[in-house]
């Protein structure tokens, strides 16, 4: 979705600067990057306010070693390199978002084919893990190393998990191939800040940013009915979800140009000059500056976590020693985080400081569990339409237009609104409440409930979710008035909802199923329950007579209704936190300051 863009690069004003986080006047003023006895014959410097990412490399632990900022005016993209590149990153931006999204509505197809409804949940959360935990990583990577090499290789890794997605013959390898998407998304997102720092001129940052955040709405737009379309025809099916992405030498699948390759060519032909004076570091001190030791703890106690939360009362009793076993290990592994960015203090990926920030904190809280709650929404709004009022996919794709098209208005709408006043909260407190409101009135739709009911009911939740979210971002980035901490505030800005997303499949396929399961042996078809929920989403009515479907469609309705609960828990504890927020305000500064 286009709040992983906003995330990434926060508010600015028009001339880029990110609203109270400094106490420069104007953007003219300018600092030196490193000593200039560190870098002998090089004075680097770069405009202070321009990005987040410039202030990583003021901030590297390794001062003298670290690469610089070649002349970063002489580098900026004017003319026919602007349009080349940002066109680039335009189709960039449109595949990940897409593939976040397109692949909603064909879930509930691809667990009937791989017989896999235990699987859902990784299948979002596999994508959503690693871009989620290997940002901090990224943003070091990025410090050290080539940056064109580096996004280069991610577009790349980027295709090939959706090949194998495309070709996958059973549920591992799928979930594999998106593990290998979500990585090398996570590193183009991270690459296009860095881009963004050093190649884009202040005076166009926001037409830049506002470019992308217009592709990741159109994919929130498309990629439902897209996603249904594809998997209806039978010459495509779902996985041309994936395939869509590439552009092969194979004319039966792709007879039209494909983003992927277009992409991949633009960005070869038209990335920038190089921006960086390589590192003086070897290859031992960039592992140890990438701190791989605490990436591999927090990703491992992740996905610790993750397992037993799917696991625990579902195929598993939550007393079984598999269930436990992994909660303690989900603790300790995580501890061990903790007690690792502790010891290195300000060299740690995530400071551990920057959580006395009360308002930053419970910024960062909103935005997970407001994510949380609507990735339930576009993961299981499909399930409802498809296995409980029995449409197809295509149709649930079109019925699911309402959420992404209040969502995107919304969001500017109100985006536009907190320019003009700087006035933030309010909007965050309305916001989120409604977006429980809404979420708790999704709970209650029935198999026969009337189709303007269910459009109603997205709307509100949409409604509440745009004039919400992004602005959890800017309150995090308003908070923070140490600039040192403005690289950690933009990665936990992203890190943060996309941890929230992966929660929320993990949770909500042990509510899901749980459900389920219970609704069906409650039921005269309980000796048919093991088949039912083996069959998958959409062929569960398929193993019992036509007398029996509508108990089946019946405890789908019940399952789906039961986890949308989880947004209404979601949102509530969002509003809440939105309660302790400090009143701020983003009014631009009444000078203008100077240009690049």
């Amino acid at each position: 979705m286009d709040a992983q863009v906003t995330q990434a690069v926060g508010t600015e004003d028009d001339h880029g600067q990110s609203p109270n986080v400094s106490d420069e006047s104007t953007l003219s003023k300018k600092v030196p990057l490193v000593e200039s006895s560190q870098v002998p014959n090089e004075k680097s410097e770069v405009l202070v306010g321009s990005t987040d990412v410039v202030a990583n490399f003021v901030e590297a632990s390794d001062v003298g070693n670290a690469p610089t900022l070649a002349s970063a005016a002489a580098n900026h993209l004017e003319g026919k390199a602007f349009i080349l590149f940002t066109t680039a990153f335009m189709l960039t931006m449109f595949l990940m978002s897409l593939d976040t999204t397109i692949i909603s509505t064909a879930v509930p197809r691809i667990s009937t084919e791989f017989q896999s409804i235990d699987d859902i949940g990784w299948y979002t959360s596999a994508y959503t893990l690693p871009f989620m935990a290997l940002q901090p990583t990224f943003s070091k990577i990025y410090t050290y190393f080539n940056i064109k090499t580096v996004i280069l290789g991610s577009l790349l890794g980027f295709e090939l998990g959706s090949v194998i997605c495309a070709t996958a013959q059973s549920s591992a390898a799928f979930i594999v191939g998106r593990a290998i998407s979500g990585c090398s998304a996570g590193a183009l997102q991270s690459g296009g800040m860095a881009v963004i720092a050093l190649s884009i001129p202040l005076h166009r940052v926001a037409l830049f940013i506002s470019t992308l955040t217009s592709m990741a709405a159109v994919a929130a737009l498309t990629g439902p009915p897209l996603g249904g379309l594809f998997t209806d025809i039978p010459r495509l099916t779902w996985r041309f979800c994936f395939w869509i992405n590439l552009q092969l030498s194979l004319p039966v699948l792709t007879d039209h140009a494909a983003v992927g390759a277009i992409a991949l060519t633009l960005l070869f032909f038209g990335f920038p000059k190089p921006t960086q004076v390589p590192s003086k570091l070897n290859a031992k001190q960039m592992l140890k500056a990438l701190d791989i030791p605490g990436t591999v703890l927090f990703v491992s106690s992740m996905i610790s976590l993750f397992l037993a939360l799917q696991w625990g009362g579902t195929r598993y009793l939550w007393s079984n020693p598999r269930v436990w076993g992994l909660l303690l290990a989900s603790g300790l592994l995580f501890s061990s985080f903790l007690a690792l960015q502790i010891y290195l203090g300000d060299r740690a990926t995530i400071p551990p400081r920057i959580f006395r920030n009360r308002s930053l904190t419970l910024s960062l809280c909103a935005s997970a569990l407001l994510y949380l709650g609507t990735t339930v929404h576009v993961f299981y709004l499909p399930f409802y339409f498809q296995s409980a009022k029995g449409i197809s996919a295509s149709a649930s794709g079109i019925r699911m237009i309402p959420y992404g098209v209040t969502f995107s208005m919304v969001q500017l709408a109100v985006g536009a609104t907190v320019m003009a006043t700087g006035v933030y909260l309010p909007f965050m407190w309305t916001g989120s409440a409604l977006f429980a409101v809404g979420s708790g009135l999704l709970s209650t739709l029935k198999v026969n409930t009337d189709i303007s009911r269910v459009i109603g009911f997205q709307i509100l939740t949409a409604y509440g979710f745009g004039s919400s979210m992004q602005l959890c971002v800017i309150a995090a980035r308003a908070s923070v008035k140490d600039r040192k901490y403005l690289v950690v505030t933009s990665t936990l800005s992203i890190f943060a909802p996309n941890f929230g997303g992966s929660l929320a499949a993990a949770v909500a396929q042990n509510v899901f199923r749980r459900e389920l399961v219970n609704h069906l042996q409650d039921s005269v078809v309980a000796n048919r329950t093991g088949a039912i929920v083996a069959a998958g989403a959409t062929g569960g009515s398929d193993v019992v007579s036509e007398s029996f479907r509508g108990i089946v469609q019946e405890a789908f309705d019940s399952a789906v209704s039961r986890t949308f609960l989880i947004g209404v828990v979601a949102g509530g504890l969002a509003f809440l936190c939105t309660l302790g927020i400090k009143w701020n305000t983003i009014k631009k500064p009444s000078a203008a300051g100077g240009s690049s």
